[in-house]
């Protein structure tokens, strides 16, 4: 899960509030990427999850900033 946060606000009240973070998901990467924060989260109990740390997709990602 990746959420994006921008320091730019809504000023739109029909806008949905964000969902919050399951329990079981932990951060495991954070950067900035431009204006913008990205925070990776990982889910714990998923068959695919071996360790609490970035992703290769956000790794990826940050190579290409």
């Amino acid at each position: 899960l990746w959420v994006i946060r921008s320091p730019r606000k809504l000023d739109d009240p029909s806008a949905p509030a964000a969902a919050p973070i399951p329990k079981n998901f932990v951060m495991t990467s954070g950067d900035l990427w431009g204006d913008d924060g990205v925070t990776e989260y990982l889910n714990t109990a998923s068959r695919a999850y071996h360790a609490p740390g970035p992703s290769p997709d956000m790794m990826l990602a940050n190579l290409r900033q």
